[in-house]
């Protein structure tokens, strides 16, 4: 049974991580830690500096984010100097909502991260929400493997075959970005 300190810091990990799923910015940045720091070979992480260069947002911004991230858990600081570097945890938690189960991934944070440039994945967010994402997420995955397709989701969903054919192969990129980092 958890003791009342490990569910009060698991409540406030799924508030940050709510945080992270409702700041497009946030998930960038979380986004770009976890694709930069897997790349590269060495384990010092991305700097704040390098996440302000590339997704040109402002400083404070940047520390503000990484720190909140950090907070929830979602990333860790290397090194015992200055400039920090930073790395992504994996994160694969599940919640459940009027019996349905949805699941945070690093690949529902990505496809968070996209909105403002996506207009397929914005568009698929303002009309159903990121839980909404998150159902076409494990959709896209069974149609990776071949054993979804568009209007099977459309009818399960009760979409159009349109709208699940466009999510559905935005899904399908960030997918097979999150496969081949595992490769």
């Amino acid at each position: 049974m958890p003791t009342q300190k490990n569910a009060g810091s698991a409540v406030r990990d799924m508030l940050s991580i709510a945080d992270v799923l409702n700041n497009p910015d946030m998930a960038r940045v979380y986004a770009y830690v976890a694709k930069t720091a897997e790349e590269e070979t060495s384990e010092e992480g991305v700097t704040v500096e390098e996440i302000t260069n590339e997704l040109d947002i402002p400083q404070a911004t940047a520390y503000d984010y990484v720190g909140r991230l950090a907070d929830a858990s979602l990333v860790s600081k290397q090194g015992e100097a200055r400039p920090y570097g930073y790395t992504a945890e994996e994160v694969n938690l599940k919640l459940t909502k009027d019996g349905n189960e949805y699941t945070v991934s690093p690949e529902l944070i990505d496809a968070v991260s996209r909105r403002g440039e996506n207009r397929n994945i914005d568009a698929y967010i303002d009309r159903h929400g990121v839980g909404g994402v998150a159902t076409a997420l494990e959709y896209a995955e069974r149609y990776v493997d071949s054993e979804m397709n568009h209007r099977l989701m459309a009818r399960e969903l009760d979409v159009s075959p349109i709208e699940a054919e466009t999510i559905l192969q935005e899904l399908r990129k960030i997918i097979l970005e999150h496969l081949q980092k595992h490769e």
